[in-house]
């Protein structure tokens, strides 16, 4: 599947347009951008940064696209935490809400006064 992949970038025709006339280092930017990700994904973050830097030195608004990489990074890491104190606070507030109806005798609400 890879070598699918590896080929079908290789023979894409406006990369191979790109290299026909002049050399043009955005074309370098995209396998750096793979990379960079790739190593993400394995968690090897000392080769996604070598990734990274390297593909900083390729042309100047690839720091955007990179930028956009660190926005996902940090939304992934928001969504996929554990939520066990999240849960724990609820549990808690719901006991107590438990004990002072046990001790009013009625029904007791945050909201209600």
């Amino acid at each position: 599947m890879a070598v699918v992949f590896a080929l079908s970038y290789l023979l894409y025709p406006p990369l191979q347009k790109a290299v026909n006339f002049d050399f043009h280092a955005v074309t370098l930017s995209t396998p750096l951008l793979l990379g960079m990700y790739y190593f993400w994904l394995k968690k090897m973050y000392i080769r996604s940064s070598l990734f990274l830097f390297l593909t900083l030195l390729t042309k100047e608004q690839v720091g955007l696209v990179i930028a956009l990489f660190g926005m996902y990074v940090l939304i992934k890491k928001v969504t996929d935490m554990d939520f066990s104190f999240l849960k724990a606070k609820i549990r808690f507030i719901r006991s107590e809400s438990l004990s002072k109806q046990r001790i009013v005798g009625k029904s007791y609400s945050v909201h209600s006064r």
